[in-house]
């Protein structure tokens, strides 16, 4: 569909350091794409139990340093790491993985 997608979260940290099991997608896709993106993929919005959830790309600094990993586009490690350790669960221990693994080489 020629819309960009980077991977994020749960979703984009396991393509780093698969430390943990995931069901939610964290995703950033430019303002211009989401709303093409949710009719593609058919999605619901819901108030709870979410299993996609969209981040706004609003400019190129969270897709500063992405790579292609499994061919997925991935945010940084920095990004992933900034952004698993507002993530409830196992989001720190994600965060973590990746800080260790990836940041402090």
């Amino acid at each position: 569909m020629g819309i960009e997608s980077y991977l994020t979260g749960f979703s984009g940290g396991v393509r780093y350091a698969p430390v943990v099991r995931y069901n939610k997608v964290h995703v950033y896709i430019a303002p211009e794409d989401i709303q093409e993106a949710i009719n593609y993929l058919e999605l619901k919005e819901v108030d709870s139990g979410a299993n996609v959830i969209i981040f706004t790309l609003e400019n190129d600094s969270y897709i500063k340093d992405c790579r292609i990993i499994q061919e997925d586009k991935v945010v940084s490690p920095l990004q992933i790491y900034l952004d698993s350790t507002q993530l409830k669960g196992r989001g720190e221990e994600m965060a973590e993985a990746v800080l260790k693994k990836e940041i402090i080489k």
